[in-house]
């Protein structure tokens, strides 16, 4: 009792581990795979009735979507033992239907497609191929004939065998149905540009020799990085080559405003930082859309004066090699200031590696440009990245290694060589380059002598004297 001045003891209660705490979460594929025999026909069933209305699918993580000029109309799921479809459709306009749709318009993940409804039944898969008609319908879609297909063979057969296994031990009580270690887990490993150009088709690899000539011809520089391809003149980027899915997608450097109105299918990307120089996407599928991106770079050269020449037809494809014929890059310069930081194998490469591996020229440079700033009596540290030389807690200089050339980056004002011939580039909005925020490729003796007059222009500031 209080009154009494005791205090009551508090005992925490026991705690039970959570079973499935280590559990992951399964990709629609690694569902779809394990899926019982009547989920992959109802599945087949459905999906052949959505492409018959001329609708794009997508496969993804969590589903099978299908689209068409940028809508979304329908998307196929798996929860638990039976497919889960949602729809562009409004759960009000089917409130006194027998069909007993649910409302998801409260989540934003299903903006697009705030209906579902679960099939787990005949009369569900004849009700959900009514909401597909109603669907497209909506929009003037037409249905063609299409014969009912096996597609799960296309994807799914493809995968490594599902090897099965006891089920781990669980608490009473719990009812976990998934295979030991997480087997059913697939493993989505991102692949370079290069890979999948290596694995590309035979009209892919077509597209892209044509659209790659086509820019080779106004003289752009190209730079391969494990997204894609890109097409650069004086700082500025015009064109950027990816692969997306089955298909080539180009990044345009165009103001979306300007083809509103025009026939072109480009999508907006303007929002997206990582887009900023290329807003524009155009996805290339036929032959058309090849004559459309060819029309978009003539239009963009040309208005920057760029001539075109005639160049010599090549294979382009065939050209890419990570190691040999190429320059590759990393897109991520907030992470590492060097350029090609991932070598064949995916593994992010040292510093000393790459030196241990550059060309004669470059480890010619190296040391020429090391000897200045010793002579200086700064210090050098090497690190992953590259060697930085400080003096007195400041940073004076950092050298990397960019594809097959020195980088050299400065501690001092971009301002002041604003108006100077040397070419430098600023990293001033990069937080990992405040210190050292301007940089200059050295790809040639002059390079190097223009090194040599920063260094020189630096230290004599701090009078440091050789």
């Amino acid at each position: 009792n209080l009154e009494y001045g005791y205090i009551p003891r508090v005992v925490p209660l026991p705690v039970a581990d959570d079973p499935f705490k280590n559990i992951k979460r399964r990709s629609f594929v690694d569902k779809l795979r394990v899926a019982k025999k009547d989920v992959k026909q109802t599945y087949n069933e459905l999906k052949t009735e959505a492409l018959s209305y001329g609708l794009k699918s997508r496969i993804s993580f969590s589903g099978d979507t299908f689209r068409l000029h940028k809508k979304t109309y329908l998307k196929i799921t798996i929860s638990g033992k039976s497919l889960k479809v949602f729809y562009a459709l409004d759960v009000n306009d089917y409130r006194d239907s027998p069909i007993p749709l649910i409302d998801y318009s409260s989540q934003p993940s299903k903006a697009e497609t705030p209906s579902a409804l679960k099939i787990k039944s005949d009369l569900a898969v004849k009700r959900a191929k009514i909401l597909i008609e109603d669907v497209c319908k909506k929009d003037g879609l037409t249905k063609s004939e299409l014969n009912l297909k096996d597609w799960i063979n296309e994807f799914v057969d493809e995968l490594p065998p599902v090897e099965k296994e006891e089920s781990p031990a669980v608490q009473e009580n719990v009812d976990v149905n998934l295979p030991a270690d997480n087997s059913f887990h697939f493993d989505f490993n991102r692949r370079s540009f290069v890979e999948k150009m290596a694995s590309a088709n035979d009209e892919i690899i077509a597209n892209y020799n044509e659209i790659k000539q086509e820019l080779m011809a106004y003289g752009l520089k190209n730079r391969i990085s494990t997204s894609g391809e890109t097409f650069r003149l004086h700082k500025k980027s015009y064109v950027k080559i990816t692969i997306s899915g089955k298909s080539l997608k180009l990044y345009f450097g165009l103001n979306y405003e300007d083809f509103k109105d025009s026939p072109i299918p480009l999508i907006d990307y303007s929002d997206k930082p990582s887009k900023k120089d290329t807003p524009c996407g155009l996805f290339i599928k036929s032959n058309l859309a090849v004559k459309r991106s060819k029309y978009l770079i003539d239009m963009m050269c040309e208005k920057d004066g760029l001539t075109k020449k005639e160049i010599e037809a090549k294979d382009w494809a065939k050209e890419l090699n990570l190691s040999e014929n190429e320059e590759v890059v990393d897109e991520d310069e907030n992470l590492s200031p060097t350029g090609d930081r991932f070598n064949f194998e995916g593994k992010r490469r040292s510093f000393n590696e790459k030196l241990a591996a550059a060309s004669e020229e470059l480890v010619a440079n190296y040391n020429e440009l090391k000897q200045e700033l010793l002579a200086y009596g700064l210090n050098s540290r090497i690190s992953a990245s590259g060697e930085a030389f400080r003096l007195h807690c400041k940073t004076y200089v950092k050298l990397t290694i960019s594809g097959k050339s020195i980088k050299a980056y400065f501690a001092v004002d971009f301002a002041d060589y604003k108006d100077s011939s040397i070419p430098l580039i600023d990293c001033s909005n990069k937080a990992s380059k405040k210190e050292i925020p301007c940089a200059l490729k050295i790809k040639s003796g002059l390079a190097v002598k223009r090194a040599k007059l920063i260094i020189k222009d630096m230290c004599e500031k701090d009078n440091i004297h050789k």
